[in-house]
């Protein structure tokens, strides 16, 4: 009898483990992984969206990533309990990355600047500024790397 239960409880642990593997931690490393691949790909690109060079293939992997990243978040159960516990940053904190990254994807998009031209604005949009500003918030939001300049110590 005690073999039994020793086998049972065996399977029961290892049923509890997976459950616990496959159902949040697995999900977890995906958004990080996401979380990297912002980082990754706004310090690659960071010439060409610093100068705000129109560029639909950089515009595209710049949504892909604004995309992925909801997309990670959707999959973790209890997330609004599991990112204090797992130092993950809140929901409203990845919507507002991710719609940053949206701002910064229309603004690469070529003839974005001719379109924003032409709807005569009382004040212009400085394209580079405002892309610099969103990846900045990004990093804020995030707490990522966004920039090859060292961060202010307070």
């Amino acid at each position: 009898m005690s073999f039994v239960l020793t086998i049972f409880s065996a399977v029961i642990i290892f049923i509890l483990s997976q459950f616990i593997l496959r159902l949040i931690l697995e999900p977890v490393i995906e958004l990080k992984k996401n979380i990297g691949l912002i980082s990754y790909t706004l310090l690659y690109f960071h010439s060409k969206l610093t100068n705000a060079a129109a560029d639909n293939k950089i515009s595209n992997e710049i949504k892909i990533c604004s995309s992925k990243l909801l997309a990670a978040y959707s999959s973790i159960p209890f997330y609004s309990y599991l990112h204090k516990i797992l130092y993950l940053p809140p929901y409203k904190d990845l919507l507002e990355a991710s719609r940053n990254l949206n701002l910064i994807h229309a603004y690469m998009l070529e003839g974005h600047k001719e379109y924003m031209k032409s709807c005569n604005l009382k004040k212009p949009i400085h394209f580079p500024i405002e892309i610099s500003k969103a990846m900045d918030k990004i990093g804020e939001l995030l707490s990522i790397t966004t920039t090859y300049q060292e961060k202010a110590s307070a």
